[in-house]
């Protein structure tokens, strides 16, 4: 019972003091220089014949800035790393993005680019990708955005193609 009443009483510290934090979300401003990572997972299949879905890991950096209180440009560094054994599929991405901001902290990413795929076995292949998704973030302290973003990504290679649905926290300093 002491357990239950420690955690809420933790949850009502945490949650009261990041008020005064999620206060400043409507003064900041996201024009100027803009810098970011974001880490999570995704589910990821080529369109060869009998191949299944497989979950890996995504890491990106990101570096721009944004032009308008609305928009942000970027470029973005990413690797998306097969967690399965037998698979071991390494993808390298590196896209140009943006962000627009549609109803408040809610934004629309867009992003393209190339990618490069390397498979445990078999050749490695250089291609094209373009990716879109749906994102949140609220800003932690002045210049802190913290959030979540959630995107879908294809892969074209000469001989096939990849796709991955992704999930991840968004870290981005303004």
């Amino acid at each position: 019972m002491k357990t239950r009443w420690m955690a809420a009483a933790t949850a009502v510290v945490v949650l009261g003091s990041a008020g005064s934090a999620w206060a400043l979300d409507a003064y900041r401003d996201r024009r100027g220089l803009m810098y970011g990572l974001t880490v999570g997972f995704g589910g990821g299949k080529s369109d060869v014949e009998g191949d299944e879905r497989r979950i890996g890991l995504n890491f990106h950096g990101r570096l721009g800035g944004g032009v308008t209180q609305n928009l942000v440009l970027d470029a973005d560094l990413g690797l998306h790393r097969v967690i399965e054994d037998d698979a071991g599929t390494n993808l390298y991405t590196g896209f140009v993005g943006a962000n627009l901001f549609v109803v408040d902290n809610v934004y629309l990413r867009a992003m393209g680019g190339l990618s490069h795929a390397s498979p445990k076995e078999g050749d490695s292949a250089t291609g094209i990708a373009v990716g879109g998704g749906l994102g949140y973030e609220f800003f932690a302290n002045a210049d802190l955005a913290i959030g979540g973003l959630v995107d879908f990504q294809q892969h074209f290679y000469d001989d096939y193609g990849f796709n991955i649905l992704n999930f991840g926290v968004t870290v981005t300093m303004y």
